[in-house]
């Protein structure tokens, strides 16, 4: 899996990207995908252009067909927006660490990309056991 990484963000990121290199060894795939990191004003504007929901979330996934990305390849499966100020924040609330959270929600809009949906309990148990399975890989599965 090759992924291209944009920081569009004042946050230091250098560090997370031996994670994701870790993470991302993980996942058997020969797309590509791009992961850009954006502030929260830029997370709301485009859940509220795009989902009509006006308000900061922490990931959003736009497959290559729907992606307004024009730099897209053919192989690419879409862009991956993660709200980094919102990862904080849910990291610390979810008492967990940063790292933790950042593999969660890449892993999360990975998914996305690949279909899977939460539409439903059956969806979201299918989704949350992926998401484990694979954090689990790199030592990053939610502790109990």
């Amino acid at each position: 899996m090759k992924i291209q990484i944009h920081n569009h963000t004042s946050f230091k990121i250098d560090s997370y990207q031996q994670l994701l290199i870790q993470l991302f060894s993980q996942i058997k795939e020969n797309n590509q995908m791009h992961l850009v990191f954006v502030t929260k004003e830029k997370i709301k504007q485009l859940n509220t252009f795009f989902r009509k929901k006006n308000f900061v979330t922490d990931v959003l996934s736009f497959p290559n067909e729907f992606s307004f990305n024009p730099n897209l390849k053919d192989d690419s499966l879409g862009d991956v927006f993660i709200c980094f100020e919102q990862a904080q924040l849910q990291a610390q609330k979810l008492l967990h660490s940063l790292e933790r959270e950042i593999a969660f929600l890449v892993v999360h809009g990975f998914l996305h990309l690949k279909g899977y949906q939460h539409n439903n309990e059956e969806e979201l148990e299918k989704m949350i056991h992926l998401q484990e399975k694979i954090l689990k890989k790199i030592n990053l599965e939610r502790k109990k």
